[in-house]
């Protein structure tokens, strides 16, 4: 008699093992490194005010001031929550964004910060209001500042700056107003 034949044998699904990362440029990610998901509004762009480009300077403002003592800091202790999307900065105490979703105006004054301003301040270019006055900032302007080309209004009045100002500052065409007084600005 004749063998029987085995049963058609069915394909295999792939191994279920975790993928490495596709790349990476540090093997230990730092604490304010952006978080990568496979959510398709996490893929980072080359633009400037990308969303998390937008949340990470802000998430660097709120670390360099003091941000869990602020009077007011209504979502932005929820950074790093991650059913948080992106553009949900834009309901952020103080934030306000353009149909967009890039962060326009941050409004913050007489609001305890206490620090100072971070450099990352430069990457939010669509920025038209800046309004840190009555508040405890330290330290010089940094010259990121003058990245902030679409910037209005200035408004650092009544904190403790020093140093001199920054070249950069020129860079500001657009800008219509700027308050400086009552700081050590040279």
């Amino acid at each position: 008699p004749s063998e029987p034949k085995p049963p058609p044998s069915e394909p295999k699904p792939p191994p279920s093992e975790p993928k490495p990362p596709q790349s990476s440029s540090s093997p230990t990610p730092s604490p304010t490194a952006p978080r990568i998901t496979s959510s398709p509004s996490a893929v980072p762009t080359s633009s400037p005010t990308a969303p998390a480009t937008q949340k990470d300077a802000l998430i660097a403002l709120y670390k360099s001031t003091n941000g869990p003592e602020w009077f007011e800091n209504y979502d932005w202790n929820r950074y790093d929550d991650s059913d948080d999307d992106d553009g949900d900065v834009c309901y952020w105490f103080g934030i306000e964004c353009n149909n967009n979703d890039d962060v326009v105006s941050i409004e913050l004054e007489s609001n305890d910060l206490q620090g100072t301003i971070p450099t990352e301040i430069g990457l939010l270019t669509k920025l038209t209001n800046l309004d840190l006055q009555y508040n405890e900032l330290s330290g010089s302007l940094p010259t990121e500042i003058g990245l902030c080309t679409s910037l209005l209004f200035l408004f650092l009045e009544s904190n403790l700056l020093d140093g001199f100002l920054p070249t950069q500052i020129g860079q500001l065409t657009s800008l219509t107003e700027i308050i400086l007084a009552y700081n050590e600005l040279e």
